[in-house]
C-alpha cells in the first residue's frame, strides 16, 4: 500500500515540475520583455498608431480598440482568483484541514506556474504592439491550460471530495486556470485589415479560439439569412498568399531553375507537412474507437471477472478519441483546401493568363479534322484578331481542367498516406486480436485483386486521356459554332451543326462509357477485397478453434469496415494522381512553349533589309509556311506610308512584322527607337478587336480621360453623330468583338482607339474599306492626316491607294510574295490642297460634301451606362424540384430510378442482415461456451460451416448488389447526360439573334465545359453517395433503435441539431456554388477576350492590365471556392461534434441498461460509423444540391425563348422571280431600344440590280437582317414574290435567299466542305465556282489584265486546300470570294452583298462585278457598299440615311436631283469623272 501511495506521490511531483517546466519556457520571452519595458523604456518604442502587414492596412489604428480595458481586468480577475485559490489550499495543507494525494512540493510548483501567468498577464496589460500582444496571449494561454490539467490530474479526488471547503478550492483554482486560458485564447491578433479598400478575410485577424472553431465566418450567416443571399461582393477579399499577383510573381522569380512539379512541392511543402502530420495523427484516432470499442464489449461479456476494463472509462476514451479525430479530420481538409488547393489553382490559372500574353501567336489548321488531297500552301494566312480559337479552347481546358485536376490532388494527396497508415494501424490491431494466420489469410485473398486493379487503373488513366481529347475536341467545334453563329443562321445551316456537335459529343459520351465500365470493375473489386478479406479472417480464425465473441467479431467487422474504406480511397487517389500528372504535364508543356519574342532590332527608323517573314508558326507547321520576302524597305519616320497590292499578297503580314506579330526568318527588320512612355498602336489587323465594354473605355482604351483630346479624336474619327445617336452616348456599351456595331463604325472605333494613344507609330490596316466616301475622306484629312497625327509615323495598308497617296511620302508595293516597288513619293502636297491630286473636277469638294460629324454638344452622357451584355442569372433559395426532375426525366423516366434507389436500399438490408447474422452466431458460440470447453467444440464442429456460409454467401451477394447498382447508376447517368446536352445544343443554336449577341461566349462555353462535366461525371455520384449515406444512416438508427426504444429520443435530437446546422449551411453553400460558376464565367469570358485580342493588347502594350484583369477574375472566383470549403469546415467541425455525442450518449445507455454482449456489439459497431455517416449524408446530400447548381444553369439555358420556326409550307420553287415589296418597314433590335429602320417603302422587280448606298451606320445592315427575319418588323412588311415573309419558316426563307455578310467566316474543313456543306454539288460544280471568283486555277485567262493575273497567281487556291477555324488561315478578301462561291452554287433568285467585296482590289473586284453580272443575270440583287464604283451601273440605287430611305430611283434620276443625297455622296468620292462616265 505504502509503494502505491509513494508511486501516486512520485506521479503528482513529476506532473507538477513538467508543468512547471514548460511555463517556465513560455514565460523567458515574456520576462525579457518585461524587464526592458520597465527598465529600459526609453529605448523601447510601439508601432501602435499604424498596423499593417502584406495582407493589409488597418483604418482603426488604436491598441486600445483591439484590447479593451474590460477584456484586460477580466484576464487580470482570472490570474488573481486563481494565485488567491492556491495560497489557500496551500495554507489549507499545511494545516492539515485539506488531505490530498497531492505533495505540498507539487503545490508550490502549482503556485510558481501561476506566478509565471500573473507575470506574463502583466506583461500583456502593458504592451501596446498588436501582434506581439496576441503571442504574449497564446503563451499564458499555454500556460494556464497547463496549470488546469495538472490541477485536474493532482486534484481530481478533492472534486469529487464532500467537504465543501475543499471542492471549492480545488474547483476555484482549477476554473480561474481555465477562463485565463480562454480570455487570452479569446484575444484577437490584429485589427481588421483592408487591400485597396476592400476588408481582407479574417482568418488571421480573429482570435485563436475563432479560429480553431471557425466562428469568424458567422457574420456572413446572419447576412445571408437578412439579405436572401450572398454576393461576390459581400466576401471579403483573401490573404496575400492566396493572391493571383503574389502566387504568380513567385513561380516567374525562378521558374527556369526547376520543373513545374519542384517548384509546387517547395512552394507548398510547409502546407503538405501539416496536412499530412494532421492526417496521420487522425489516421491514430480512427483505429482508437475501435480498441474502445473491443474492450467496452470485453467488459459485457464478463463483467464480474477479474481483469476487464472500466465501461465507464472506454465511454471515456471513446467519446474523446472521436472528438479529437472529427478536429483533426476538419483542420486537415481545411488546410488542404486553404494552403494547397485554392493556391496551386490560383498560381496556375494565373501562369497560363500570363503566358497567353506572351505566347506565340500561332494559329494553325485544326489537325483534328483531315482534309482530302493536297494540303494548303498557307500562302495567304492571316491570323484574325477575332478568331483565335485554338488558342482560346486551349486555354479554357487548361484551366478549367488541368489547373483544376492539379489542385484537387493536391487537396486530397493526404488521403493516400492517410489510408496507408490507416491500413498499417488497424492490420496491427487486427494481429494482436485475431493472431497474425487470420489476418495474412485475409490478405492473401485480397492480393489476389490488386492484379485486377492495377491492370484497370492504367486502363482507367489511359481512358481518361482518351476522354480529355474528346472532350478538346467537342470544345472546339462548340466554340466554332459559337463564334460563327450569326453566319450559321444565314445560311440555315442550324441542324447541319447541330448533328456535327451531336456526333462529337456521341463520341465523348461512348469515352466516358468505357469510363464508367472500368469505374464499375474497380467499384467491384474495391468492395470484393475488403468483404472477402473479413470473411476469410473470420473464418480461419473460427476454423482455427477460436472461440467466435462479440468482442472479437463486431471489432472485427468494424475495423474491416474502416479498411474497406480506406482500401476504396486507395485506388481513387492512384487514378486522380494521374489525371493530375497528366494535366501537370499539359500546364508545363503550355508554359514551356515558345514567347512571342521580338524579332525586331532598335534603330533610327523602320527599316527592312533581306528580310525573310512569315506568320508565327509551330514546329509542324513551319515548312509550309507562306514567307513574304522584304529586301529593301525604308519607312520615314513622322510621314505617311502607304503599303499595297493584291488581295493575298501579304500586306497584313508585312504589318504583323512591324509590330512584332510576325516571324524574321532572316534579314533584319528595324524598329524606330521610341521614348519610354510611347506606345505602339494598330487599329485593327483586317478585323478590329472591339471590347466588350463601353465607347468611351474603348477608346480610351486604360489611357487617363483628357477631354479635349477625346473629342478631338472623335472628331477626326467621324464617330460624333454616332454617338448622339447611342442612347448612353459615349457611355454606351458595346458587345464583345463590336456585335451591336456596325462594319464601318467598329474601323473608326478601332482607328479612334490608335489615335487617341500617345503611339509615336500607328499601323493600319485598310480603315477605308468599310466606310463610305465622304467618311473616308473625312478620316483621310483629319484622323491620318489631321493635327493629331503630326509628327507620328503612320503606315497604310490598302486597296484605295488613290484616294491616299497624294498624302503619303512612301509607297510600298508587294506581289507574289515579295516587295515589288519601295519608293519615296517626291511631289507630297499637305493639308486640303492634297485633294486637288484627287481630281482636277473637285476643287470646292469640301464644301460639296459637307460635315460629316454633327455637333458637339451633349456627346458626353452623364446618366450611367445601360448594360448591353446580358448579366448573368444567380438565382436564390434551393434548387427547385422541377431541376431536379429535368436530370430524372432525362434519364426517360422513373422506372430506372426506382431500381436504383430499389437496389441502393437492398445493399444496406444486406448490410445490416450480415452483422445481425454475427449477432445469432457470437450470441450460440456464449450460449454453450457458458457450459464446457465440449460444448465449443460442438458449436465448431456441427456449426461453424453453416454460420460461416451464411456469412460468406451474404457477403457474395452483397458485392453482386452494391456492383450492379452503380452499374445501372451509371447507364441512367449517361441516358441523362445525352438527352440534356441535345436539349441545350438545341436551343442555343436556335437562340434569337439578339440573345447571342449579349450572352459573351465564355458564359456559354461555361456551360458546355465545367458545367456538363459535373453533369456527366461527378453529379450521378453525389447523388448515389447522398443517397448512400442516408440509408446507413437509417440502418444505424433502427439498428440502435433495435437494442432500446431510449435510444429514439437521442436519434431524433441529434437528427434536428444537425438539420439546423445544415439548413444554415446549405443557405450560404448554394449561393457560393452559384458564385462560383457565375465567377469562374467570368474568368472564360475574360479568356475569351484575350485570346481574341491578343495581337491588339500587345500591339498597345497592354499586357500588364489584362493580366491584372485576369488576375482580378481569378481572385473572384478564389474567394468563392475558400469560402464554400470554410462554410464546409464550420459544418463539418460541428456535425463531428453532435455526432460525438450521440456514439458517447449510445455508449453509455448501453453499459447502463447491461445489453447483452452480441446485440451491444451489433450496435456499437453501427454507432461508430454515425458521425462519419451523418457528416458524408449532409454533406453529399449539400454537393449533390450544389452539383444541380449546374443542372440548374443547364436548365436555363434548355428552356429559353428559340426563335419561332413556325409558319405556311412555301413552293418549293419560291421565290420564282425575286421580287420583293417594302411596306413602311420599322424595326429595332430590342423592344426596349428605338427602331433603326423607318418606315423603309420601296418595290424591287424580279432580275432588278439594286445598289443600297449611306453613310456608315445609317442601317444599310439592319435592312438586310430584316429581309433575313433577324430584325422582326415592328410596324410594316417585307413580301418576296406575293408572300408576306413574316409568315414563312425561318428555314425555308434562309435555306432560299442568299447573303454575303461583312464579315463572312468558314469553318475548319477544307473549301470543298465551306463551299458545300450538304454535299449537293460535284467537284466540276465546285471548281467552276472558284474559277469564277478567281480562286482557282483559271483555264481562260485571256480576258484577264496583267493585274488581275497577278492578283489571281498570289490567291489560288484548290478544293482540298486546308481551312482552319473560322477561315483564321485566309485573308479577309479570299473570306469574302469563297463566301460570294457559295452563292454562286446555290444561284438564289434574292442575293445580298454587304460589302462582300471590300477587302479585295479593285482588279479582282471588276472581274467579280463581271462574274455577278453574268451568273445572277435573272436574279434580284442587293448590293450593299461604299465603292460607287460597284454599283454605279445598277438598276437603282437606294439610299439609306438614319434608318429611312431618302432616295429610290435609277442612278441618273438620282443624280438630276438638286442638292440630293446621292448626288452629294458621288461628288464627295474618289474618281469622280470615272463613276459619272459609268452610269453616263
Amino acid at each position: 500500500m505504502d509503494g502505491t501511495q509513494d508511486s501516486a506521490l512520485s506521479f503528482d511531483l513529476i506532473i507538477a515540475t513538467a508543468g512547471f517546466g514548460l511555463a517556465l519556457c513560455f514565460t523567458i520571452p515574456t520576462a525579457k520583455t518585461l524587464y526592458l519595458t520597465l527598465f529600459k523604456s526609453n529605448n523601447t518604442t510601439y508601432p501602435s498608431d499604424f498596423y499593417k502587414d502584406d495582407d493589409g492596412e488597418a483604418e482603426d489604428h488604436r491598441h486600445s480598440s483591439l484590447y479593451p480595458a474590460r477584456r484586460r481586468c477580466a484576464l487580470a480577475a482570472a490570474v488573481i482568483v486563481g494565485l488567491n485559490a492556491d495560497l489557500f489550499t496551500l495554507a489549507l495543507i499545511i494545516r492539515g484541514t485539506m488531505k490530498t494525494n497531492a505533495t505540498v512540493l507539487s503545490l508550490l510548483f502549482e503556485l510558481g506556474m501561476r506566478i509565471l501567468a500573473l507575470v506574463q498577464m502583466v506583461d500583456i496589460i502593458i504592451d501596446k504592439c498588436t501582434v506581439t500582444t496576441f503571442q504574449k496571449a497564446l503563451a499564458t494561454a499555454a500556460t494556464s491550460n497547463t496549470l488546469a490539467i495538472v490541477i485536474w490530474t493532482n486534484h481530481s479526488d478533492a472534486l469529487f471530495n464532500p467537504r465543501l471547503i475543499e471542492f471549492a478550492s480545488i474547483l476555484s483554482s482549477f476554473l480561474a486556470a481555465f477562463f485565463s486560458a480562454f480570455f487570452c485564447s479569446s484575444m484577437p491578433r490584429r485589427p481588421d485589415v483592408y487591400y485597396r479598400g476592400k476588408l481582407v478575410e479574417r482568418q488571421y485577424t480573429v482570435s485563436l479560439l475563432q479560429r480553431l472553431t471557425f466562428s469568424w465566418i458567422s457574420p456572413l450567416f446572419k447576412l445571408t439569412k437578412a439579405q436572401h443571399g450572398l454576393h461576390l461582393t459581400d466576401l471579403p477579399i483573401l490573404d496575400h498568399s492566396n493572391r493571383a499577383e503574389n502566387l504568380a510573381s513567385l513561380y516567374n522569380r525562378d521558374h527556369h531553375s526547376q520543373a513545374l512539379l519542384h517548384f509546387l512541392l517547395r512552394e507548398s511543402t510547409w502546407p503538405f507537412v501539416n496536412q499530412n502530420l494532421l492526417t496521420i495523427l487522425q489516421s491514430i484516432c480512427i483505429v482508437v474507437p475501435q480498441i474502445a470499442l473491443f474492450f467496452l464489449l470485453k467488459s459485457l461479456e464478463a463483467p464480474n471477472s477479474e481483469g476487464t476494463y472500466s465501461t465507464g472509462r472506454c465511454v471515456l476514451l471513446l467519446g474523446i478519441s472521436m472528438l479529437v479525430q472529427s478536429f483533426l479530420s476538419t483542420w486537415a481538409q481545411w488546410i488542404s483546401f486553404s494552403r494547397l488547393k485554392i493556391p496551386i489553382q490560383v498560381q496556375l490559372s494565373s501562369l497560363i493568363f500570363q503566358k497567353s500574353l506572351h505566347r506565340k501567336d500561332v494559329k494553325s489548321v485544326n489537325d483534328d479534322r483531315e482534309s482530302v488531297g493536297s494540303p494548303s500552301k498557307d500562302e495567304s494566312r492571316v491570323p484574325s484578331d477575332g478568331h483565335n480559337n485554338k488558342a482560346e479552347d486551349g486555354i479554357m481546358n487548361l484551366v478549367g481542367v488541368d489547373a483544376k485536376r492539379v489542385s484537387d490532388f493536391a487537396a486530397y494527396n493526404n488521403l493516400l498516406i492517410g489510408s496507408v497508415c490507416r491500413l498499417l494501424f488497424s492490420f496491427g490491431f487486427l494481429i494482436l486480436m485475431l493472431g497474425w494466420l487470420p489476418v495474412f489469410a485475409g490478405l492473401v485473398i485480397q492480393a489476389t485483386t490488386t492484379p485486377i486493379n492495377v491492370y484497370t487503373s492504367k486502363k482507367y488513366a489511359l481512358v481518361q486521356a482518351t476522354l480529355m481529347s474528346a472532350r478538346d475536341r467537342k470544345m472546339k467545334i462548340i466554340a466554332e459554332t459559337l463564334s460563327n453563329l450569326r453566319q450559321i443562321k444565314f445560311s440555315a445551316m442550324e441542324a447541319l451543326w447541330e448533328e456535327r456537335i451531336n456526333e462529337s459529343r456521341l463520341v465523348e459520351l461512348s469515352v466516358l462509357r468505357r469510363v464508367f465500365t472500368i469505374n464499375t470493375i474497380l467499384i467491384c473489386t474495391w468492395l470484393m477485397g475488403p468483404i472477402l478479406l473479413s470473411a476469410i479472417s473470420i473464418g480461419v480464425y473460427v476454423l482455427l478453434g477460436r472461440s467466435l465473441t462479440p468482442s472479437i467479431a463486431f471489432t472485427t467487422i468494424s475495423v474491416f469496415s474502416g479498411v474497406e474504406s480506406s482500401l476504396t480511397v486507395l485506388p481513387e487517389i492512384i487514378t486522380a494522381m494521374l489525371d493530375a500528372l497528366i494535366s501537370l504535364t499539359r500546364v508545363q508543356d503550355y508554359l514551356n512553349s515558345s514567347d512571342n519574342f521580338q524579332t525586331t532590332i532598335p534603330g533610327d527608323h523602320i527599316k527592312f533589309r533581306d528580310a525573310k517573314i512569315s506568320w508565327p508558326t509551330d514546329n509542324s507547321c513551319s515548312r509550309n509556311a507562306y514567307t513574304l520576302d522584304v529586301d529593301k524597305v525604308d519607312f520615314p519616320t513622322g510621314e505617311l506610308s502607304i503599303i499595297s497590292g493584291p488581295t493575298s499578297s501579304g500586306k497584313s503580314l508585312l504589318l504583323a512584322a512591324i509590330i512584332g506579330e510576325g516571324e524574321v526568318l532572316s534579314g533584319t527588320c528595324t524598329w524606330l527607337k521610341m521614348d519610354f512612355a510611347c506606345t505602339q498602336g494598330i487599329c485593327g489587323k483586317q478585323e478590329p478587336w472591339i471590347e466588350n465594354a463601353t465607347i468611351r473605355d474603348n477608346i480610351v482604351f486604360g489611357l487617363p480621360f483628357f477631354e479635349s483630346r477625346y473629342n478631338q479624336t472623335i472628331e477626326a474619327c467621324a464617330l460624333v453623330k454616332d454617338i448622339e445617336m447611342s442612347r448612353d452616348r459615349d457611355l454606351t456599351e458595346i458587345g464583345h468583338n463590336g456585335v451591336n456595331l456596325s462594319g464601318g463604325q467598329k474601323w473608326r472605333l478601332s482607328l479612334a482607339r490608335a489615335l487617341y494613344s500617345r503611339a509615336g507609330i500607328l499601323v493600319l490596316d485598310d480603315i477605308f474599306s468599310a466606310v463610305d466616301a465622304n467618311v473616308g475622306r473625312h478620316i483621310l484629312e483629319h484622323a491620318i492626316n489631321g493635327p493629331l497625327a503630326d509628327g507620328r509615323t503612320r503606315i497604310l495598308a490598302t486597296h484605295h491607294v488613290d484616294l491616299c497617296i497624294a498624302m503619303a511620302r512612301y509607297h510600298v508595293k508587294l506581289e507574289q510574295g515579295a516587295v515589288q516597288q519601295a519608293y519615296e513619293i517626291q511631289s507630297i502636297q499637305h493639308g486640303s490642297v492634297a485633294l486637288k491630286g484627287l481630281d482636277a473636277e473637285q476643287p470646292h469638294m469640301l464644301s460639296i460634301c459637307g460635315p460629316v460629324t454633327g455637333s458637339e454638344p451633349g456627346l458626353h452622357s452623364q446618366l450611367k451606362s445601360r448594360a448591353f451584355v446580358q448579366e448573368e442569372l444567380k438565382r436564390f433559395g434551393a434548387v427547385k424540384l422541377a431541376v431536379y426532375w429535368n436530370y430524372v426525366s432525362a434519364a426517360k423516366g422513373c422506372l430506372a430510378w426506382t431500381l436504383i434507389i430499389s437496389l441502393f436500399g437492398l445493399f444496406e438490408i444486406l448490410l445490416v442482415s450480415r452483422r445481425w447474422w454475427v449477432v445469432q452466431w457470437t450470441s450460440e458460440v456464449l450460449e454453450v461456451s457458458g457450459d464446457s470447453d465440449r460444448g465449443v467444440q460442438t458449436v465448431a464442429a456441427n456449426n461453424i460451416l453453416f454460420y460461416l456460409g451464411v456469412y460468406v454467401l451474404l457477403s457474395l451477394i452483397l458485392c453482386i448488389v452494391g456492383t450492379l447498382r452503380y452499374r445501372f447508376l451509371y447507364f441512367a447517368s449517361l441516358r441523362a447526360s445525352q438527352e440534356l446536352y441535345q436539349r441545350m445544343i438545341y436551343s442555343i443554336i436556335r437562340a434569337p439573334k439578339r440573345w447571342v449577341d449579349t450572352v459573351p461566349l465564355g458564359r456559354i462555353l461555361n456551360r458546355f465545359s465545367t458545367d456538363f462535366v459535373i453533369v456527366d461525371s461527378q453529379l450521378c455520384n453525389d447523388l448515389a453517395y447522398a443517397l448512400y449515406s442516408l440509408l446507413i444512416v437509417v440502418g444505424i438508427s433502427a439498428s440502435a433503435a433495435i437494442i432500446s426504444p431510449l435510444v429514439i429520443p437521442f436519434t431524433l435530437i441529434l437528427l434536428a441539431l444537425c438539420l439546423y446546422y445544415a439548413s444554415r449551411y446549405l443557405n450560404v453553400a448554394r449561393d457560393m456554388r452559384r458564385l462560383e460558376a457565375i465567377s469562374r464565367s467570368h474568368i472564360f469570358e475574360t479568356c475569351s477576350s484575350i485570346a481574341s485580342g491578343i495581337g491588339t493588347i500587345r500591339a498597345f502594350q497592354r499586357e500588364k492590365a489584362y493580366i491584372d484583369k485576369a488576375f482580378e477574375k481569378i481572385d473572384a472566383n478564389a474567394r468563392t471556392i475558400w469560402y464554400t470549403w470554410c462554410f464546409n469546415a464550420w459544418f463539418s467541425l460541428r456535425l463531428g461534434v453532435l455526432g460525438t455525442l450521440f456514439s458517447i450518449a449510445t455508449a453509455w445507455l448501453i453499459v447502463s441498461l447491461r445489453v447483452e454482449p452480441a446485440l451491444a456489439g451489433f450496435a456499437l459497431s453501427f454507432t461508430l460509423q454515425y458521425t462519419e455517416s451523418v457528416v458524408q449524408m449532409l454533406k453529399r446530400y449539400t454537393d449533390a444540391e450544389l452539383g444541380m447548381n449546374a443542372m440548374e444553369r443547364i436548365t436555363e439555358y434548355s428552356e429559353m425563348e428559340v426563335e419561332d420556326d413556325s409558319g405556311d409550307v412555301v413552293p418549293a420553287s419560291w421565290p420564282s422571280t425575286g421580287s420583293m415589296e417594302i411596306k413602311n418597314l420599322a424595326a429595332s433590335y430590342a423592344p426596349d431600344l428605338p427602331p433603326v429602320l423607318k418606315g423603309i417603302t420601296c418595290s424591287i422587280n424580279g432580275g432588278e440590280r439594286i445598289g443600297i448606298v449611306g453613310r456608315t451606320g445609317a442601317g444599310k445592315s439592319s435592312l438586310a437582317q430584316a429581309i433575313f427575319r433577324f430584325l422582326e418588323a415592328q410596324e410594316g412588311s417585307i413580301h418576296i414574290d406575293g408572300i408576306d415573309i413574316s409568315t414563312v419558316k425561318l428555314y425555308d426563307l434562309r435555306r432560299r435567299l442568299a447573303i454575303i455578310p461583312q464579315d463572312p467566316v468558314l469553318f475548319n474543313g477544307t473549301i470543298r466542305s465551306n463551299l458545300d456543306p450538304f454535299d449537293e454539288y460535284g467537284d466540276l460544280e465546285l471548281q467552276t465556282a472558284l474559277e469564277l471568283i478567281c480562286l482557282g486555277p483559271p483555264e481562260q485567262t485571256k480576258e484577264m489584265t496583267q493585274a488581275a493575273k497577278m492578283s489571281h497567281q498570289t490567291q489560288t487556291l484548290t478544293l482540298d486546300s486546308s481551312v482552319s477555324a473560322s477561315g483564321a488561315n485566309l485573308s479577309q478578301g479570299q473570306r469574302q470570294l469563297l463566301s460570294l462561291a457559295r452563292a454562286i452554287l446555290i444561284r438564289p433568285k434574292l442575293l445580298i452583298l454587304d460589302e462582300a467585296t471590300s477587302a479585295v482590289d479593285k482588279a479582282t473586284d471588276n472581274l467579280i462585278q463581271q462574274s455577278i453580272r453574268a451568273n445572277f443575270a435573272h436574279s434580284t440583287i442587293l448590293v450593299i457598299a461604299h465603292r460607287l464604283s460597284t454599283v454605279i451601273d445598277f438598276d437603282k440605287i437606294m439610299v439609306i440615311r438614319d434608318g429611312a430611305c431618302v432616295e429610290f430611283g435609277r442612278p441618273e434620276e438620282l443624280m438630276g436631283i438638286r442638292d440630293g443625297e446621292f448626288k452629294r455622296i458621288v461628288e464627295c468620292s474618289a474618281g469622280r469623272s470615272a463613276i459619272v462616265d459609268g452610269f453616263q
